[in-house]
């Protein structure tokens, strides 16, 4: 089956450049030098989830990590969420259910995250 935990962003990692002297939790960051967000350690930190490893669709407050923050906001995330709506409507009105039915390969990068391939077999309704 599918590894790899709850509330997974696609973006592992976005590197950005101090730009003026500051500190963050006892560390200080100075000009220029190069500061990595992980989104998903993020995702799972524990001074903003009381169960950061749980898959929890009801998980609130949720200020997940997945398309971004602030002015790095994605604009498409608006699309994706009717689409992943969409899409799980569609499994609970057009299918008894499904099954994984081979190995998922991920995509190899140190960037993103996801899968190059998920084969999956449906449950068709029966309709009579």
């Amino acid at each position: 089956m599918l590894s790899g935990g709850p509330h997974r962003t696609l973006a592992m990692h976005f590197g950005r450049s101090v730009v003026h002297e500051t500190g963050l939790h006892g560390v200080r960051l100075r000009l220029d030098e190069i500061v990595t967000l992980w989104h998903a350690s993020g995702n799972r930190d524990e001074r903003g989830f009381a169960r950061p490893g749980e898959f929890d669709l009801g998980r609130a407050p949720n200020k997940h990590l997945a398309f971004g923050y602030g002015p790095h906001f994605c604009v498409g995330s608006y699309l994706a969420k009717v689409e992943i709506a969409e899409l799980l409507l569609a499994l609970r009105d057009f299918t008894t259910g499904f099954e994984q039915t081979d190995e998922a390969l991920r995509i190899r990068s140190n960037f993103l995250t996801g899968f190059s391939t998920l084969p999956v077999r449906f449950g068709p309704i029966t309709v009579g």
